[in-house]
């Protein structure tokens, strides 16, 4: 029974982690790449960063499924959404960190141009 236990643990643990990490990963990405990187579009690193954290979740979680997922769905099946599904979410990402980009450097513009000549 203990050792059951340990290994709900240790696999919860690493589904948190791997959760957390496909969440945090494109962001981090995006912004950092934008800056270190400024040739290579925020999409293209939203999308590679997705796709890599999606095929890293389903490699290293074997327990873990989607709840569409039926038990006897094939270990490919659930790899393959993972890679689309987190690169899905990648690419939103990155459209969102474009877009608000626009904005402010719009909104910052337009606010130093409008201020008074002394």
């Amino acid at each position: 029974m203990e050792h059951a236990l340990d290994e709900l643990f240790r696999a919860l643990r690493l589904m948190s982690v791997l959760l957390v990490l496909q969440l945090l990963g494109p962001i981090v990405v995006v912004i950092a790449g934008r800056w270190l990187l400024p040739r290579v579009k925020a999409l293209t690193l939203g999308v590679f960063t997705g796709a890599l954290l999606g095929a890293l979740d389903g490699v290293l979680c074997t327990g873990c499924r989607f709840v569409w997922q039926a038990e006897t769905a094939p270990r490919w099946a659930y790899v393959g959404e993972g890679i689309v599904l987190t690169a899905l979410y990648g690419a939103i990402v990155a459209l969102v960190i474009t877009a608000l980009r626009h904005y402010l450097s719009r909104r910052r513009t337009s606010s130093s141009s409008a201020a008074p000549a002394a």
